[in-house]
């Protein structure tokens, strides 16, 4: 696959889309549009937002993260993990990325982030073993609903209850 491909994410809320970045994250991508194919992420929501004000951990993170948040540990799965030296992406504002337990131990969930965030990046803080996050795409319409989705939250973390996620669709 060498083009870029997006989908669609639709809510009560409303619509955003996210453009894929299949070249520089072929094996990210590939998980995740085969996700989206065999439709495990049907009856996802969104279901948990950081804020500067509802987390402990250090540094602080803006995001929301959408996907599956029901038995984590049963979900994972092992793919190669595409850190941001390899794929060459970066933590930016409206960056889409692969939540995950260890490098490459993902669990069916990705988060979106509100600002830029380079302590995600490969080398950064926010994960002990320094090797960052798989950032595999972005935002590229729809923003202000993500905004809103990002100001439901208040001073929840793990929205009770979650946002449905009413589709997943891959788009041209």
């Amino acid at each position: 696959m060498s083009f870029n491909q997006h989908f669609a994410v639709e809510t009560s809320v409303g619509n955003f889309v996210i453009e894929l970045k299949v070249k520089q994250a072929p094996i990210t991508c590939a998980y995740f549009i085969q996700l989206l194919s065999s439709g495990t992420l049907t009856n996802g929501t969104l279901f948990r937002v950081l804020t500067d004000k509802n987390q402990q951990a250090a540094p602080r993170i803006n995001v929301v993260q959408l996907g599956s948040d029901k038995k984590l540990d049963e979900l994972r799965t092992t793919i190669e993990h595409e850190s941001t030296s390899i794929s060459g992406l970066s933590h930016k504002k409206w960056c889409v990325s692969l939540a995950r337990f260890n490098p490459g131990e993902a669990y069916q969930s990705f988060f979106v982030c509100m600002r830029d965030e380079p302590a995600l990046n490969f080398g950064g803080t926010r994960h002990p073993d320094g090797q960052g996050f798989a950032c595999f795409g972005g935002v590229v319409k729809g923003y202000e609903v993500v905004e809103k989705l990002y100001k439901i939250a208040g001073h929840q973390e793990m929205l009770e209850p979650a946002i449905n996620i009413d589709s997943y669709h891959l788009v041209n």
